[in-house]
């Protein structure tokens, strides 16, 4: 290897070692704006209010003194599909008891209709909210599925992110429901 080779090897080398040490330098000065934010489990619930599918509004306020899951969803979002039956059935299974469910739609209004195809198609029974994108910044979902449970007293409670089974969702239901 010639000596021209080996200097320029050992400059792309000590530009590589450089370009690495700015984008650390970067990432720590920026840090708190990188890390992904969600509403903390103890925190008051965002208020919202949004419109349901069958075109009534529903209020935060409305689930006061009662348990309440919302699960932030999109027709698109394949695990968000794959998890909504199983939280129907767990909606079945807790509503006698009066916990509330509402899967929030994030797409905007405009696409009702493919809501409503998706619904009638999987024969979900538990409401569902439409163009909810406001409330998903309000309580700063960043991906989904994503559920919060909030307590009797809108506190949330538990924070899921991603596919979870129905056995560890209705477990984060009971403890919501003892909380107090």
């Amino acid at each position: 290897m010639s000596a021209k080779a080996r200097w320029t090897g050992r400059g792309l080398l000590l530009g590589l070692a450089l370009l690495f040490a700015l984008n650390v330098a970067w990432i720590a000065r920026n840090w708190g704006s990188l890390r992904v934010v969600t509403t903390p489990a103890g925190t008051a619930a965002p208020d919202f209010t949004v419109q349901l599918l069958d075109g009534k509004a529903m209020h935060l306020s409305d689930a006061r003194g009662q348990v309440l899951v919302l699960a932030f969803w999109a027709t698109w979002c394949r695990p968000c599909k794959a998890e909504l039956p199983g939280l129907d059935r767990l909606y079945r299974r807790f509503a006698p008891d009066g916990t509330r469910f509402l899967a929030v739609n994030i797409e905007g209004a405009e696409l009702k209709p493919q809501v409503d195809a998706f619904v009638t198609a999987t024969g979900l029974s538990m409401p569902v909210a439409i163009a909810g994108g406001a409330i998903a910044d309000r309580y700063h979902v960043e991906t989904i599925p994503h559920l919060v449970i909030l307590d009797r007293t809108g506190t949330v409670r538990e924070v899921l992110d991603g596919v979870h089974a129905e056995s560890e969702v209705a477990l984060a239901i009971e403890a919501a429901k003892q909380a107090r």
